[in-house]
């Protein structure tokens, strides 16, 4: 099982995932939020590490965080969840989600139209995505531009939800295949329902 943790800089705490999981977790300092989870993103793009060697054949890519894109460009987001409480906090990495829409008229941008059969969610008692107590870390990435269709120049407002998160202790969680996690005991897990974050901006130019 891995027991790993999910900020957008712009403060808007985002269908294809891109996990990197880190076996280390940052201690929280001591914060006190209102809920027992908090989640925030920055949005950015992935480019190569400015560190690689010219001539190297595989040089790995980096988020950079921005505010502004080019019509058509990527757009992914960096996700960062926060666990205040004294419990595991988990839910199904596939329910992690950003909402886009448009800063002047309101509207939902064009969603992508996918081919072929849906990503299967993760939902509980299954969940692939554990936070510790009082940990944090950022681990998780999205691309919104697989989500929706942002071609038209303008100002956009997005935030990131989770519909339900189940609090239980590390004891109740057991690993599954597929790296899968399940809790032994469905009832022993205290569930907070949707977590979402503020909203925040992001520009497309031509």
């Amino acid at each position: 099982m891995k027991i790993a943790a999910i900020r957008i800089a712009l403060s808007f705490s985002c269908s294809c995932l891109l996990v990197t999981a880190a076996p280390q977790a940052s201690r929280v300092e001591a914060s006190r939020s209102k809920q027992p989870l908090s989640i925030s993103f920055e949005a950015g793009r992935f480019e190569p590490d400015p560190s690689c060697r010219k001539g190297v054949q595989f040089c790995p890519k980096v988020f950079v965080p921005a505010r502004e894109f080019k019509a058509g460009s990527a757009i992914w987001v960096k996700a960062t969840a926060v666990n205040y409480s004294k419990l595991t906090a988990c839910f199904g990495q596939n329910n992690f989600l950003i909402h886009v829409f448009d800063s002047a008229t309101g509207a939902e941008p064009k969603l992508v139209q996918h081919d072929g059969i849906p990503m299967i969610t993760a939902t509980p008692p299954d969940v692939n995505y554990c936070i510790a107590p009082k940990q944090t870390s950022s681990e998780l990435f999205r691309e919104a531009t697989a989500k929706y269709v942002l071609t038209d120049p303008g100002t956009y407002t997005a935030s990131a939800f989770v519909p339900d998160i189940g609090l239980t202790k590390a004891e109740n969680l057991m690993s599954e295949p597929m790296n899968i996690d399940s809790y032994r005991d469905a009832r022993a897990v205290k569930h907070i329902g949707k977590i979402e974050s503020e909203t925040g901006q992001f520009v497309i130019v031509q």
